[in-house]
């Protein structure tokens, strides 16, 4: 049973990380410089988020679509192409829309382009949140309760904010090492 769990739980992030290995291009000119310059603020305030506003470098030009994103804390890079507004995540949709628009009715060709461009999904604004709330977490339940008011959101667990600040400190190359390590103990 467990060793069933693992390979599935090992498939699933293997797939993971292959559709975040994409290094997807698109010519620049095929989008107006008003959208990529738009495309460019999303990308600044995204890796301004991740890093907790704490930036070795954080800039976007328009004209090329190239940027740079590293954090104070750790040095090194988030992993843009997973988080929603970020320039990764703008190309990704882009290849993706042309290549539904070069495969009219063409079913197979489409499901082609699925599974080749898989963009981000995550938002970093609800990272921030996961990892700012950790803070809030030490509040009384009674307190929490009256804090989430009747919107139904509810606070992310311990367990959550440490995967997602490990996964921001080190990167996800390390934290899918740290996966495989515990899955490999577990059998």
């Amino acid at each position: 049973m467990v060793s069933s769990i693992a390979i599935l739980f090992t498939s699933l992030l293997a797939g993971f990380v292959a559709a975040q290995g994409n290094n997807i291009t698109i010519d620049p000119n095929s989008v107006s410089l008003t959208e990529r310059n738009s495309w460019c603020n999303g990308q600044v305030n995204t890796c301004g988020m991740l890093c907790g506003g704490q930036v070795d470098a954080n800039n976007c030009t328009g004209s090329d679509l190239t940027y740079s994103c590293l954090c104070a804390s750790n040095h090194s890079a988030p992993a843009l192409s997973l988080y929603l507004e970020t320039l990764p995540f703008r190309i990704c949709q882009s290849a993706f829309g042309k290549c539904i628009t070069d495969h009219p009715d063409d079913r197979a060709g489409q499901d082609q382009c699925k599974q080749t461009y898989v963009c981000g999904t995550l938002n970093a604004s609800m990272a921030q949140i996961a990892t700012t709330s950790s803070a809030s977490s030490a509040m009384p339940t009674s307190t929490m309760a009256s804090a989430t008011g009747s919107s139904g959101m509810s606070t992310p667990s311990a367990t959550t904010n440490l995967a997602v600040k490990f996964g921001q400190d080190y990167g996800v190359g390390v934290l899918v090492a740290a996966v495989f390590a515990v899955v490999g103990m577990a059998l």
